[in-house]
C-alpha cells in the first residue's frame, strides 16, 4: 500500500543534494542589513511590557504564555561562564530521572523519549556516519564552537546535520512546556501511548461506507434532499475502530458537471462517523471519503510540538566586518544549545510578537548584527517510533487515502419544471448578517460548473466592472502569508489594477501594491511577522515583514478599507498556543479599528485542506486551527466575515498549498461585502 522503501530512498537523495548545496547557498547570507533594527534588541530574555500583557490576556482565556524557566535551570553565574567554556558545562543531559514540564499531564514517558531518540540516532548513523560524533557533544552542533572569525556557513551546516541526526535530546529544549494549559483535545490525544505498529492505526482500505439506516430503503433522491452515510473505520488488521478522534471527510463530486459538495461529518466517538450532505444538482453524485488524519498522527505531531517545539526550524544569520555566526530561532524562549539567558529577544522588532534567536557566542557580534532569517534545508529527522515515522511519511506522500466506495447517487428533479440545481436563496449575500458566517457548519455551499454557490444567500455575478465599482476609493489590505499574496494576484486579475512594486525573485515575500488611479483603489499585501519561513533560498529580513497589529492600528478613522486576514502555514508547525496568542492580539487590534473607523470591513480567511506531497507539510493540524480561527474572531459584529476555506478545498480535493480554488475567494467575499457600507 505504501511503497515506503522507494519514497525513503528518494527523500534521502534529496536530503544529500540539499546538504551539498549548503556552502554555495549560505556563502551569500548576510550581505544586506535589515533597516528595521533601529532599536537596540534586548540581549537577554527579560519579558517586555507586551509579553506581560500577553500573560494577562491568555490567563483570561485559560492559557498562559510558555514559561521561561524550568527545573534545575543553570544559575546566572553558570550562564555567564558558558561562553568561555565548552557548552555542555552549563547544561544537564537527558536521563531517566530528568523532570520535563512539557510532558506533565500526558502519557508521554521519559522511557519513550529515550527509546525514540536512541532509535532515531541509530538510524541516522546508518545513513550518515558523521552522526555518530554528535551524542558526545550535541550542543556544539547547535551553537558555534569558533570564538572568532566567520563561521556562519559551518554553523548552518552543523545545525542542519543536527536536525538530520536527531540531536534534540537536550533538556533546555524539551523541558519547558509550550503552554501551561493543554487544549481538551490535546490532553485527550496525549493520554494515549505511542503508535508501535502502523497496522494499529485507522486504515482507509479496510474501512467502509454504507447508507445510514434511515436512507437504506429510499428509492428516489431529489435535488435539495439530504442523504446520510455511515463510515466505519477499521485498523490495518481489519479490526473495527472503537473510539473517535480521527479526521474523516466525505464529499460528493461530478467532474463532468464541474460539481462538488462537502458533507458535515459527525464523530460518534465509537470508531464510526455520520456524514450528512445536501444534494444540490441533478444527475450523478459520486461518493468519496478519506481519512485525512488519524488520531495517532495527531498524537505524533503534538508529541513533537511539546518536546521539540517544532518540526521545522528557522535560523538567524549574524554578521559584521569582524565575524559571522548562525543560530536557531523560535517564537518560544527555549532553543537547543542555548540557556534562557543566552537569547536575543527580538520581540520588539517583531511587532510585539515573541521571537527569539540564539545569541552569538563571539564577542565581536551583538544581537543588533542580525542580517536575516532562513529556513532549514532538508533533511530533518524527528525522534518518533518507527510506526509513527512511517505514518508521518505516508501522510506526506500518498494522500488522499480513499475509503473504498462504489456508491453513486442518482439525483432527480422533483418535477419537470424544476431547476437542475438548488433554487437560489432570495436573500442577497450583502444583506445577511456577517456574524452568521462564523456559525455555519462545515458545508457552506457547493460547486456547479466550477462556480461556487453558498447555501445561505445569493451571490451576485462578480466581474471586473462589479469589482472596480465595489472597490472604488477603497484600500484593500491583505495581511498574512503567501496565500494572502495569491489573493492580491486574484484581485489583480479581477480588477486589472497596476502593480507598483516589482517582484523580487529572490525575496518573494515582500510588500506589494496594486492600484487603479482612476477609481482610487489600492490593493496592498504585507507578509506577517515571524515565524515566517520564506521560500527556498529566501533570506527574510524584518524589513520585509509587517505586524498585522501595527498595520491595523495605523488605519485612520476615516476612509474606506477592506481588511483580509490569514495566518496559517507559517504558524502551524508550532504549538497551537503560539497561534492563539497572536490571533488574540490581532483581534484586539480589529476591535480598536472597528470602534475607530465606521466603514471598515474585515474578512478572516480560515485554514484550508491540502493533500500536499512533500515532507513536513503543515496541514496535519488544520482541523484544530480552524476552530481556533473561528472562535477567536467570532462575536465582532456585522462588519467581520469568516471565509471557511476548508469547505471549498475539501470539496475540490485540493492538493496545493496555494489552492487554485482560491481564485473564487474574491468573488465570494466581495459578493458578501460590496454595498454593505
Amino acid at each position: 500500500m505504501y511503497h515506503l522503501s522507494i519514497k525513503k530512498i528518494l527523500a534521502l537523495v534529496g536530503g544529500f543534494i540539499a546538504m551539498v548545496a549548503f556552502s554555495r547557498f549560505y556563502s551569500g547570507i548576510g550581505t544586506t542589513r535589515s533597516s528595521s533594527f533601529n532599536e537596540k534588541p534586548r540581549e537577554n530574555n527579560a519579558p517586555t511590557r507586551t509579553q506581560q500583557d500577553l500573560v494577562v490576556l491568555t490567563l483570561i482565556n485559560d492559557h498562559t504564555l510558555p514559561h521561561q524557566s524550568f527545573r534545575n535551570a543553570p544559575t546566572k553565574q553558570q550562564s555567564h561562564r558558558a561562553q568561555n567554556t565548552t557548552p555542555n558545562d552549563a547544561f544537564s543531559n537527558l536521563t531517566a530521572d530528568t523532570v520535563l514540564e512539557s510532558i506533565r499531564g500526558t502519557n508521554i514517558t521519559i522511557a519513550e523519549i529515550l527509546q525514540n531518540i536512541d532509535r532515531c540516532r541509530r538510524a541516522a548513523v546508518l545513513l550518515n556516519p558523521e552522526c555518530s560524533k554528535i551524542p558526545s557533544n550535541p550542543r556544539s552542533y547547535w551553537r558555534s564552537t569558533q570564538s572568532s572569525g566567520f563561521s556562519q556557513i559551518e554553523d548552518f551546516r552543523k545545525m542542519t546535520l543536527a536536525t538530520s541526526c536527531c540531536a534534540y535530546h537536550l533538556p533546555e529544549l524539551m523541558s519547558p512546556s509550550p503552554s501551561e494549559k493543554m487544549y481538551p483535545w490535546e490532553k485527550e490525544l496525549l493520554s494515549n501511548g505511542p503508535l508501535k505498529d502502523i497496522l494499529d492505526t485507522a486504515w482507509a482500505e479496510k474501512s467502509s461506507i454504507i447508507l445510514a439506516k434511515d436512507d437504506v430503503n429510499r428509492s428516489h433522491y431529489y435535488v435539495g434532499d439530504e442523504i446520510r452515510f455511515l463510515i466505519q473505520l477499521r485498523t490495518g488488521r481489519g479490526i473495527m475502530r472503537n473510539k473517535g478522534g480521527d479526521h474523516v471527510r466525505l464529499w460528493l463530486t461530478n467532474e463532468k458537471l464541474g460539481a462538488a459538495v462537502t458533507a458535515n461529518v459527525k464523530d460518534k466517538n465509537d470508531g464510526s462517523y455520520l456524514a450528512t450532505v445536501k444534494l444540490p444538482w441533478e444527475g450523478q453524485a459520486f461518493v468519496m471519503a478519506t481519512i485525512a488524519q488519524t488520531r495517532e498522527l495527531f498524537r505524533s505531531v503534538l508529541y513533537v510540538q511539546r518536546l521539540f517545539t517544532s518540526s521545522y526550524w528557522i535560523t538567524a544569520s549574524f554578521k559584521n566586518d569582524y565575524a559571522s555566526e548562525g543560530t536557531p530561532c523560535s517564537p518560544l524562549p527555549f532553543l537547543p544549545g542555548f540557556l534562557p539567558t543566552e537569547l536575543c529577544n527580538f520581540t520588539d522588532s517583531n511587532g510585539g510578537l515573541s521571537w527569539y534567536c540564539g545569541k552569538p557566542v563571539k564577542k565581536e557580534l551583538k544581537c543588533s548584527d542580525i542580517k536575516n532569517n532562513v529556513k532549514f534545508h532538508w533533511p530533518h529527522k524527528t525522534p518518533l517510533t518507527k510506526a509513527e515515522e512511517d505514518l508521518v511519511s505516508v501522510t506526506e506522500s500518498d494522500r488522499p487515502f480513499l475509503i473504498p466506495s462504489n456508491s453513486v447517487v442518482n439525483v432527480e428533479k422533483k418535477n419537470p419544471d424544476s431547476l437542475s440545481t438548488l433554487q437560489a436563496p432570495l436573500t442577497q449575500c450583502n444583506k445577511i448578517r456577517l456574524e452568521t458566517t462564523f456559525d455555519e457548519p462545515m458545508s457552506t455551499g457547493y460547486m456547479y460548473k466550477n462556480i461556487w454557490y453558498p447555501f445561505s444567500c445569493k451571490l451576485p455575478s462578480v466581474d471586473k466592472d462589479f469589482a472596480n465599482h465595489c472597490l472604488r476609493n477603497t484600500t484593500v489590505l491583505l495581511l498574512g502569508d503567501s496565500n494572502s499574496r495569491y489573493q492580491l494576484d486574484n484581485l489583480h486579475d479581477l480588477t486589472q489594477c497596476t502593480h507598483k512594486i516589482a517582484r523580487n525573485k529572490v525575496n518573494w515575500h515582500m510588500p506589494l501594491i496594486c492600484t487603479n488611479d482612476t477609481t482610487g483603489m489600492s490593493i496592498e499585501f504585507y507578509p506577517h511577522k515571524h515565524p515566517f519561513f520564506g521560500s527556498a533560498n529566501e533570506r527574510v529580513t524584518q524589513s520585509m515583514l509587517t505586524s498585522a497589529i501595527t498595520k491595523l492600528d495605523s488605519i485612520p478613522p476615516t476612509g474606506r478599507y477592506v481588511i483580509h486576514l490569514h495566518h496559517f502555514l507559517h504558524l502551524i508547525p508550532f504549538h497551537m498556543s503560539i497561534t492563539e496568542i497572536r490571533l488574540r492580539l490581532i483581534r484586539q487590534a480589529v476591535v480598536r479599528l472597528l470602534a475607530r473607523n465606521p466603514t471598515v470591513l474585515v474578512i478572516y480567511q480560515s485554514v484550508h485542506a491540502a493533500y500536499t506531497k512533500f515532507r513536513f507539510n503543515p496541514h496535519k493540524m488544520n482541523i484544530f486551527l480552524l476552530e481556533i480561527h473561528r472562535s477567536i474572531f467570532r462575536g465582532l459584529g456585522d462588519r467581520v466575515m469568516f471565509l471557511n476555506a476548508m469547505d471549498l478545498t475539501i470539496a475540490t480535493v485540493n492538493k496545493d498549498g496555494h489552492p487554485p480554488i482560491g481564485a473564487e475567494f474574491p468573488k465570494i467575499y466581495l459578493g458578501y461585502l460590496c454595498g454593505r457600507v
